[in-house]
């Protein structure tokens, strides 16, 4: 075989496959950015439960501070503690949000270039 028949056997073999790597890449990285999308909207919302949770839990708190002691503040304490799980679990799931976040961005920015820089193609061309 001559090295240039060869070249051209290389060059018009791998580019067609080549392609289509690139775009299960993009098409993964697309996928991963709308789940980045549906993170984010995710978070806003257990941001805002969070916030009001807290609100809550600080009026409430005051409440039964002032509250002398009897039945009464017994019940509003048991709802305060109550609530303060509430808070730390809906912390928790904040947090996990967060992580998974994170998670997709690596994905995210990492995907497309771990496919550029292992195939030696420049994302621009295709």
């Amino acid at each position: 075989m001559k090295p240039v028949e060869l070249e051209i056997f290389l060059q018009d073999g791998l580019t067609p496959g080549l392609r289509s790597a690139g775009k299960t890449v993009q098409n993964f990285a697309n996928d991963t950015k709308s789940q980045l999308k549906d993170v984010a909207g995710a978070l806003a919302v257990q941001r805002k439960v969070v916030h009001n949770l807290e609100e809550e839990y600080r009026k409430l708190e005051k409440t039964v501070g002032n509250m002398a002691p009897g039945q009464s503040r017994n019940q509003a304490s048991s709802q305060l503690a109550s609530l303060k799980k509430e808070l730390e679990d809906e912390k928790a799931g904040l947090e996990e949000l967060g992580r998974r976040q994170r998670a997709l961005k690596y994905e995210a920015d990492n995907a497309q270039h771990h496919f550029v820089s292992n195939c030696g193609m420049n994302k621009d061309k295709h």
